[in-house]
């Protein structure tokens, strides 16, 4: 659980937090930091915060085959022409949530089966999402213009 917040000029905010849903608050925390530190609009804080939340606790909640503390790093990177880059990494279960089916959106909510709108939002609220397993380590890259 450590903060690097770096130099005021620095572009970019790096945390660590463990896998335990009480982390939650923490990570809102942060990323609201991130976006009074890098100037970011609120709306594109927003977008991270939501997506940051769902990736992370599907990450606690199905990520691990055991109840040992494990890392959950997480960067935040305003590059040029407005573009944030966030990239999570884990030693989790691999898993590719790009992978994931596209849920039914069209039919009643009571019909449609439970799971799978977390991953949809996070592709729809992001402008591009990629991932990758290197090592022992997923990497998932969620990348937003700023509008």
């Amino acid at each position: 659980m450590q903060t690097d917040s770096g130099a005021a000029e620095s572009r970019e905010v790096r945390f660590t937090l463990v896998n335990r849903i009480s982390e939650i608050d923490r990570l809102h925390q942060e990323i609201k930091s991130a976006e009074v530190r890098l100037g970011l609009p609120e709306e594109v804080g927003l977008a991270c915060v939501l997506a940051l939340e769902e990736i992370v606790i599907n990450i606690i909640n199905y990520g691990y085959d055991d109840e040992a503390e494990h890392l959950i790093e997480i960067r935040l990177e305003v590059l040029s022409a407005g573009e944030i880059r966030l990239t999570v990494q884990d030693d989790g279960r691999s898993f590719n949530p790009l992978l994931s089916h596209e849920p039914d959106t069209n039919s009643p909510l009571e019909e449609r089966p439970v799971g799978g709108l977390g991953i949809h939002i996070v592709k729809k609220m992001m402008d591009n999402v990629r991932y990758e397993h290197r090592g022992d380590r997923n990497i998932l890259t969620l990348v937003r213009y700023a509008r």
